[in-house]
């Protein structure tokens, strides 16, 4: 039976509405008992003839009566009306419903069933037993948790709906909220009990410290019953897939996955790559195609690394999905695999190569970058005449001054540029399309022109965002050492920095350094001051007894890169190894790169405030958008679309972020899982395909496009143990009780009844002035009257 919140009567009772309380009572009770005795021994002494004894016992016994009587006048008697209100207390169950309830622990059910049916079992048992049993003394309310808090139907109602299908979201486990709720929900009533039925694994908002103390202010004790078992179960589960978001078409990535164990000492695993178009993947179309297999050896200790070279296909976006073969005994298979998108580019990246005269590092490396299918090489030899024929896949006939031709380019290397033919607004605009543009720049030292450059006032701009301080005593230095050494120094990767991207050589630590040994260390190099605070030193000068010198240096600026390299005979590295050579500058361009191709239009960028999405996030959505000559586009909106997969196309505006120019940002909620293609479209794309192929610096897409995969979270999956000691912990800060799910049943009798009664004066109705009440006392004193007559005693 389920108990009504509350229960409303009246009720009537005499009462002494003037009656003394305490003291005053005590003396008033002792002056009646005086006044009393007082007429006694009075009437005990009458002294006048004819008052025998039993006479004067019956006056005696008359005048007390009178006295009596308007004792209990003085009292006020009265009939007292209440309203009485009878407030049912609650006894709250909260389940959880997050995706580890959906965990089978063998150990613990014969049967294999999951942690939630489990629960639903102790529920439905005996026609719902343990459930009616609670509603016996306490009205009962039924919630779920997830990530929300969803109020439940007792079982037994009509149009109730099990555990499973609670409208909440699975991914976290929000105790607190849910108890909050639960307190929010009941009104004035007085909470008997919270029951809390989770595995304890709380991975979103307050701790469970929070939830005690909240319960403390409200009186009310917790009972938790732990379902699953105290130990972690034998998974196996992808930690983490890290793979470029955009990629040219042919040029190698590389895709890198985190795997762990829990549970078990060791386990061999099968770890496999496929890949799938995105589209097919959304529909469920074509199986992926398999692109590689590793085996390793998992243990608890620490996550294993795996890396996967991968040479993608035809332009369009693809799902690289690295699945690990479960174990025999593994009861959750959900955090088994995890997936990473990817866009391939048919853009080349287009680079801008300015030297200031024919040196071998120049004529080497135009041919290593013509050769490149990946790469739209562009030359600028300054030294050349002005009809001389210029190098390059896509020949300009000018150096780009002009910022719509500048920002063409993802990324720009200068050889021992010539400081003559810079001048203030192109190092200006260089330095915006490093800040601004996320474009990447290198500047290489040559004997001939850098220092002069350094020194140059108009390129304070360019040099400033430079990753080294440049000395500017470097001339006298150089003097002092010789313009050429007589014998080369070796180059070094610096210590702290030997896996960086740019300096690896060889596929292991041991074979980097020994690569670098080998290869012919450097006759001239230009002295510099000091690296930047935030660079990131690559190369370097042996130290020997003094400080190593920076050879090498990089660090962000703005949205992008820049890098320095101090020496310029990386030409001599062909005699050894080309492929060191080669392999070298690909790095360095797709380094310097990157940031512009992972925003892919050269007229804005969308970037979001986290890399990794889960289904029902809510994700702030930046885009900066510029129109056809570069300039920020002013407007208070701009529309964005999401699609995913067969859902129906969402608009959302983005709003202008005040003292950023041309850019906006709006919050988008991500409800489907898989790949989701965020376009934003550009100002003056009318009449131009989206995906163009114009190759001119100043075209762009009509749209700004991103895909990013949208997973299901993990937060549930990274633990499967019971948390008892958590859970024991709330119970016991509350004034209540642990029980793990098989010892539960006894529980609705530790739960009392904790209704409370609230009693309202009503009117009252005197009772001294009744007609009654002088009747009795006329008929006292005249009785006395009377008798004294008859005896002749008035």
């Amino acid at each position: 039976m389920i108990l009504a919140q509350n229960d409303e009567s009246v009720r009537r009772a005499f009462e002494w509405d003037n009656a003394p309380e305490g003291w005053p009572a005590l003396l008033a009770l002792l002056a009646l008992l005086a006044i009393g005795y007082a007429v006694i021994w009075l009437y005990r002494r009458e002294g006048r003839e004819g008052a025998g004894p039993a006479l004067r016992l019956v006056l005696a016994g008359l005048r007390c009566a009178v006295v009596g009587a308007l004792a209990v006048i003085w009292l006020d008697p009265v009939i007292a009306t209440y309203n009485v209100r009878t407030i049912h207390a609650r006894v709250a169950v909260v389940t959880d419903v997050s995706t580890s309830m959906s965990v089978s622990d063998p150990l613990q059910s014969a049967a294999g069933g999951t942690r939630l049916e489990r629960v639903e079992e102790l529920y439905s048992a005996g026609n719902h037993a343990w459930l009616r049993r609670l509603a016996e003394n306490n009205q009962l309310a039924l919630y779920a948790f997830g990530e929300e808090t969803a109020a439940l139907a007792a079982p037994w109602e009509s149009g109730a709906g099990g555990l499973a299908a609670a409208p909440v979201g699975r991914g976290r486990s929000d105790a607190a909220l849910a108890v909050a709720h639960a307190f929010e929900d009941r009104s004035e009533q007085p909470m008997a009990a919270v029951i809390l039925v989770s595995d304890g694994q709380f991975n979103k908002g307050a701790a469970a410290e929070d939830i005690a103390a909240h319960a403390r202010r409200f009186k009310s004790p917790i009972y938790a019953i732990g379902v699953g078992a105290a130990v972690e179960p034998p998974n196996l589960r992808v930690v983490e897939i890290a793979a470029p978001p955009t990629a040219p078409t042919g040029d190698p990535f590389q895709i890198r996955v985190q795997a762990a164990a829990s549970g078990i000492d060791s386990a061999s695993a099968e770890i496999e790559l496929t890949v799938q178009a995105a589209q097919e993947a959304a529909a469920a179309g074509e199986p992926p195609a398999v692109v590689a297999r590793r085996s390793v050896t998992l243990t608890p200790d620490a996550p294993q690394t795996v890396d996967f070279e991968v040479t993608p296909g035809p332009p369009g976006s693809y799902v690289y999905r690295v699945r690990i073969e479960p174990l025999a005994d593994e009861p959750v298979l959900l955090d088994n695999a995890r997936d990473a998108g990817v866009e391939v580019l048919d853009q080349r990246l287009r680079v801008l190569l300015v030297t200031g005269g024919p040196s071998y590092e120049y004529r080497y490396l135009t041919r290593m970058l013509e050769r490149d299918r990946s790469v739209d090489v562009s030359c600028w030899l300054q030294s050349a005449d002005v009809q001389a024929v210029r190098d390059g896949d896509v020949v300009i006939r000018e150096l780009p001054r002009r910022p719509e031709e500048v920002f063409g380019y993802d990324a720009i290397i200068l050889l021992d540029p010539n400081p003559e033919e810079f001048d203030q607004a192109l190092a200006l605009t260089l330095r915006r399309f490093v800040d601004e543009f996320g474009g990447g720049l290198l500047v290489q030292a040559g004997p001939h022109h850098s220092a002069r450059f350094m020194r140059d006032a108009r390129l304070a701009d360019l040099v400033a965002i430079l990753p080294i301080t440049p000395d500017p005593e470097a001339d006298v230095r150089l003097t002092e050492q010789g313009t050429f050494r007589t014998r080369a120094v070796a180059i070094e990767p610096a210590e702290q920095n030997r896996t960086h991207p740019l300096v690896s050589l060889a596929s292991d630590a041991a074979g980097n350094r020994e690569v670098w040994r080998a290869l012919p260390g450097v006759s001239w190099h230009l002295p510099v001051l000091k690296p930047k605070p935030i660079a990131t030193v690559l190369l370097e000068t042996p130290g020997g007894g003094g400080e190593p010198e920076c050879l090498m240096a990089v660090q962000p600026v703005g949205a992008g890169r820049t890098a320095f390299l101090g020496f310029n005979t990386t030409w001599r590295w062909r005699g050894t190894a080309e492929r060191c050579f080669n392999q070298f500058w690909v790095q360095v361009v797709r380094y310097l790169s990157q940031a512009r191709r992972e925003a892919v239009s050269k007229r804005g960028t969308i970037s979001l405030d986290r890399a990794t999405i889960f289904v029902g996030d809510y994700v702030t959505v930046e885009a900066r958008v510029l129109d056809p000559q570069y300039n920020p586009w002013h407007e208070p909106q701009v529309e964005a679309t999401l699609k995913s997969g067969d859902a129906a196309e969402r608009a959302t505006l983005l709003s202008a972020i005040p003292g950023r120019e041309g850019w906006f940002a709006g919050r988008v909620l991500f409800d489907h899982e898989g790949s989701t293609l965020i376009r934003v479209k550009l100002p003056g794309g009318e009449g131009r395909p989206e995906n163009s192929a114009d190759e001119r610096p100043e075209a762009g897409p009509a749209a700004l496009t991103k895909r990013v995969l949208v997973q299901q979270p993990d937060y549930e999956l990274r633990a499967l143990r019971m948390r008892e000691d958590v859970l024991r912990e709330l119970a016991l800060q509350t004034g209540g009780e642990f029980f793990t799910l098989d010892d539960a049943g006894g529980l609705p009798s530790l739960i009392k009844k904790a209704s409370q009664t609230l009693r309202t004066p009503g009117p009252k109705l005197a009772q001294w002035d009744r007609g009654w009440v002088l009747a009795v006392l006329a008929g006292l004193l005249a009785v006395e009257w009377w008798v004294r007559r008859r005896n002749h005693l008035l």
